[in-house]
């Protein structure tokens, strides 16, 4: 198969300025407000609890993450193959650790990536890997690793972390001013309109920007991952079954996830269909 290298290289730099882009509106923005709420104070404990997360995350470990589905190691004797297949990926993706690989189980296709690159694991679950052809299962597990080599694991923790600090200070002030109301209504305090607009609607905005930057990074992943396996058709094979799966079985119990009445604007990742299109644009 033939790649259109031109448009995966631009779609690729189109991507990261992108998510550069979003990522200091996040922390520009919560920066600002902080200052706004705190003065210089407010700007000091930003960047203290910036860096602080920074560290910790350097040294995070994945346990909880796994131990919360369950997930158990895969040893390197009981698959080999999937391990050759996971190491051949991390060479081309230039990893200085191989992937340590965990299954859990679920009826869903299902995977994710966690862990440092110190200490980078993949999961798979039994119905991904049972579903999957082998052509598939390479894809998905190449955009797993992208997410690793990428470093979208610490880009989406520390924006999520800065998120969730400023809207606990935020909760705060919304507590403080729900206590001062008696005072605003005898017409003893003036809080501007401004002001309360900022606090109640600036943690939203901020939860908006964060979303658009995981789908940024879920885009870049698709795309790293045509650079190792060289076949984006895999990755294609690969979605559309996956979705196909999910709604057999959402409509077999019945349940209706969220993200099908939900607004592009409001998922963590694309739409399947957009994303198809997007690798589609991979091929010459």
């Amino acid at each position: 198969m033939h790649l259109n290298r031109n448009e995966i290289q631009k779609q690729s730099l189109l991507n990261n300025l992108q998510s550069l882009l979003y990522l200091f509106m996040i922390v520009g923005l919560i920066t600002f407000l902080l200052f706004s709420f705190l003065g210089d104070f407010g700007i000091w404990l930003g960047i203290g609890f910036g860096l602080f997360t920074y560290m910790a995350l350097g040294k995070a470990s994945p346990q909880v993450l796994l131990r919360k589905h369950n997930a158990r190691k895969i040893n390197r004797n009981e698959d080999p193959e999937l391990y050759e297949l996971t190491d051949f990926l991390c060479q081309k993706a230039h990893m200085e650790k191989p992937i340590t690989l965990y299954r859990f189980l679920s009826p869903l296709s299902n995977a994710f990536s966690a862990g440092t690159n110190n200490k980078p694991v993949v999961a798979l679950s039994n119905g991904l890997i049972d579903s999957l052809t082998p052509r598939e299962l390479t894809a998905v597990i190449a955009h797993e690793i992208a997410h690793i080599a990428c470093g979208d694991l610490k880009l989406l923790a520390i924006s999520q972390s800065m998120a969730r600090f400023f809207s606990t200070i935020v909760q705060i002030l919304q507590i403080i001013i729900l206590i001062q109301i008696p005072l605003i209504l005898l017409g003893a305090l003036h809080i501007p309109m401004s002001f309360l607009m900022v606090i109640w609607f600036s943690p939203f905005l901020i939860l908006l920007l964060q979303l658009k930057l995981s789908r940024i990074r879920e885009f870049q992943a698709d795309n790293f991952a045509v650079q190792l396996t060289q076949d984006p058709e895999g990755l294609i094979s690969g979605l559309q079954k996956i979705e196909r799966e999910q709604k057999h079985l959402f409509s077999f119990f019945r349940i209706w996830p969220q993200s099908e009445n939900l607004p592009d604007w409001l998922l963590t990742h694309p739409k399947t269909e957009d994303r198809i299109a997007k690798l589609r644009s991979y091929k010459s």
